[in-house]
């Protein structure tokens, strides 16, 4: 092989590598509603996730960071 300029397969398979998310990003009423569902039971941390595409890794911690500032729980 080679030395030089090795080239990772990870950075050459779409979908592989997670998207850096800006949390910021979601608006306050979303917010909100989203922390509403999970907080009656309408919707699991991991439904919530998926369908909005949430980190695999922090979003426990951000949906409770958002708990915590909209309704002073958790």
């Amino acid at each position: 092989m080679k030395k030089g300029k090795e080239i990772m397969l990870t950075d050459s398979m779409e979908g592989f590598q997670e998207k850096k998310i800006n949390y910021n990003d979601y608006e306050v009423s979303f917010r909100r509603w989203l922390v509403s569902q999970i907080d009656s039971g309408n919707m699991t941390y991991q439904e919530a996730r998926e369908r909005f595409s949430l980190s695999k890794h922090e979003y426990k911690k951000i949906i409770k960071r958002w708990q915590d500032g909209y309704f002073g729980l958790s």
